[in-house]
């Protein structure tokens, strides 16, 4: 049985490149003392990185999950929450308390227990790392997930309806918050894990039929090549309805646009080409870093603006923000997300290692466009930070 670690897709990791990237554009530019209308509008565009994250992160989850359970006949649910904890929650803990620190520094705020526990999503607003809703909604996904197919490995059948009604939910939640006029612009209606969990559940879906439906799962990646263009228009004539149609139905609109999108790009050949194969990879496998330590960057490389006055606005956008997270962002990963990574092998290592089961995909040359892809999500017993993305 072969050992290799196994192969990553790399149009998903194209994927999470583009994720992460949107959003610490998103960021940079509602920092940016430029305020053109197109850079607004821009700047909109790039908060829904935080939904493709979601979609990835759903389907590597569900990717996971539903191939220990395929393989071995049953997922060992402490260790695999265990594995869970361990990739996610060091390097939150890290970059919370460099988040806390700075607020403390600079305006004495109070730590908040909530942020302890992911509860911060279900307060009335963020007191600070803002970033950090995303998370919770994560964890949470991360925590109910398996206890909930736990309890329905003997009677699989109900699975597929559990899984639409959680794509369907979270929209029929914000429709009724939007009925009794509770939309506000941002705080708990647009942080709350019940109102934000489709693209999650949507990835969970995908993987599902790409670990059990082989057959549906080929005629979805057929069907995605032609939903594409239309999703992505209804989202674009979405974004410009009102503020409730907006909340109500860009969520779910969004979510379905990357779901297709992910079905369209999965395990066929390439698109970014052998020339940018080698940083796309490197911005993927750092995307849980960059995005946990960006904003904090980005306050920073503003405070140095104003208190140096030399630099120059376009140069602080434009080079001293882009630096300071890039370098730190790096730093962070090497130091903190590895550590955590090298804890998680050490105390909950992976089924699939040590000449457990064979990795099918890994020994070959070439993705086959029809081939289940589950088999590439990585579980490596050994440090392979190729293999060990959120």
């Amino acid at each position: 049985m072969s050992s290799a670690a196994p192969t990553r897709d790399q149009n998903l990791d194209l994927l999470r490149a583009v994720a992460v990237l949107s959003v610490v554009l998103y960021h940079l530019l509602q920092w940016s003392p430029l305020d053109p209308l197109w850079l607004d509008r821009l700047a909109r565009y790039g908060a829904y990185g935080v939904d493709l994250f979601f979609i990835l992160s759903g389907f590597l989850i569900g990717s996971i999950y539903w191939r220990e359970e395929r393989d071995t006949g049953r997922v060992q649910l402490m260790r695999f929450l265990k594995r869970r904890w361990l990739r996610t929650i060091p390097p939150y803990i890290g970059a919370l308390l460099l988040a806390w620190g700075a607020v403390w520094y600079a305006r004495g705020e109070a730590f908040d227990w909530r942020y302890l526990f992911f509860l911060q999503n279900y307060g009335s607003e963020l007191p600070f790392f803002l970033v950090s809703w995303s998370l919770c909604v994560e964890e949470h996904f991360y925590l109910v997930v398996p206890l909930l197919m736990g309890l329905t490995r003997t009677f699989k059948p109900v699975r597929p309806f559990l899984l639409a009604i959680g794509v369907i939910a979270p929209l029929l939640l914000r429709a009724h918050d939007a009925s009794i006029g509770s939309v506000a612009p941002f705080g708990f209606y647009h942080t709350a894990t019940h109102l934000h969990f489709e693209g999650l559940t949507l990835g969970l879906a995908l993987a599902w039929l790409n670990a059990y439906r082989p057959d549906l799962w080929t005629m979805a990646r057929r069907a995605a090549r032609w939903l594409v263009i239309p999703l992505l228009a209804l989202c674009w004539i979405g974004t410009s309805g009102s503020r409730e149609i907006n909340y109500v139905l860009m969520p779910s609109l969004v979510a379905s646009l990357f779901g297709a999108l992910l079905l369209a790009v999965a395990g066929r050949r390439p698109i970014a080409g052998r020339a940018f194969a080698a940083p796309v990879r490197t911005v993927a496998i750092t995307s849980y870093s960059v995005y946990l330590v960006h904003p904090l960057m980005i306050h920073i490389g503003n405070i140095v603006n104003q208190r140096i006055g030399f630099i120059g606005d376009g140069l602080t956008l434009f080079v001293v923000w882009p630096l300071l997270i890039v370098g730190f962002g790096y730093a962070f990963y090497y130091v903190v997300e590895r550590g955590s990574l090298a804890l998680r092998d050490l105390w909950a290592p992976s089924v699939f290692a040590g000449g457990g089961l064979e990795h099918p995909l890994a020994r070959a040359n070439e993705v086959n466009a029809d081939h289940p892809i589950a088999e590439e999500i990585g579980h490596a017993a050994r440090i392979n930070p190729s293999a060990t993305i959120v």
